[in-house]
């Protein structure tokens, strides 16, 4: 009896093994094609793990192939038990256990927001939003007519939808601690400092990090009439809501969502913000004017 078919009658029929092997490299690929396609969303120390899986298998494999199967079939086991292991530690640690698209920790953006995912919406956007959720981009400002079904976003204030967990007003800031007895200086500093992080977190998706805005969907903040107007209108437009309103002669299609859920003290910072920077000469917006337009 040859050696190789003494090797095959110690080891049994290798066939099943093989298809249960390939049939795992089979499945372990799909997994990580998955959030290509917008399917699932796949934490990435899981994907990594899983990688390193099919290296492992891949490399054992061939050792079989070459006759080693010592090393195949007790030490095959050792690196996968172990790599599956790490998996979970990983995912547990960095991700979640949810293969929901629309869910990360326990966050869940709203399925009007997951109907327009960048993955899944294939009409044609003006400008794309990032849910801190998921941090999936979603498109914010559709160009097609209204029957689109990301168009019902713009006039619902898709922002306050996508954006969930802002709905409920902040803390007090220790910061504006006291704020009526500061000097001018002092207040300005403040809400400069406050509102460049109001504005980072909210608004810059849509009107951009130097206030330029995007051409045909919204606004610039440069040389805007609001913020170097009267503070009474621009503190309405973020309590309210904007829509349909023609800028400097150019008509914008996507709505600007109302903000309620922020505080007098982040409003009348985030405008402070808006009338000081990018050269507009506005002048500075108290949390008390807030107050009073609410």
């Amino acid at each position: 009896m040859s050696a190789a078919h003494e090797k095959h009658e110690e080891h049994g029929n290798p066939i099943p093994k093989y298809l249960l092997t390939f049939g795992f490299l089979l499945a372990a690929t799909l997994v990580e094609a998955l959030p290509l396609f917008g399917l699932v969303n796949i934490p990435a120390p899981f994907l990594l793990g899983l990688s390193l899986v099919k290296f492992a298998v891949v490399v054992l494999i061939f050792m079989h192939m070459l006759g080693d199967h010592l090393m195949f079939w007790r030490v095959f086991w050792i690196p996968l038990v172990m790599a599956s292991v790490t998996v979970c530690v990983l995912i547990s640690l960095f991700g979640s256990w949810t293969l929901s698209y629309q869910e990360v920790r326990g966050k869940r953006d709203l399925d009007e927001v997951a109907a327009c995912y960048r993955a899944r919406y294939d009409g044609d956007c003006a400008a794309w939003a990032r849910s801190p959720f998921t941090h999936n981009e979603y498109c914010a400002a559709p160009r097609s007519q209204a029957d689109d079904p990301c168009q019902p976003l713009n006039t619902t204030m898709t922002t306050t939808l996508a954006y969930e967990a802002l709905q409920k007003p902040k803390d007090a800031d220790p910061r504006f601690e006291g704020f009526d007895t500061k000097t001018p200086e002092e207040k300005k500093a403040i809400l400069m400092t406050v509102g460049a992080e109001v504005y980072t977190t909210n608004c810059v998706a849509c009107h951009g990090a130097e206030g330029k805005g995007v051409p045909g969907a919204f606004p610039p903040l440069e040389a805007d009439p609001v913020a170097n107007g009267p503070a009474a209108d621009h503190i309405s437009i973020i309590l309210k809501g904007l829509n349909g309103k023609v800028i400097n002669g150019v008509s914008y299609g996507a709505a600007m969502p109302a903000w309620p859920q922020l505080s007098n003290d982040q409003i009348a910072a985030v405008s402070t913000y808006e009338r000081m920077s990018w050269g507009n000469k506005g002048d500075m917006v108290e949390p008390a004017a807030v107050a009073a337009a609410r």
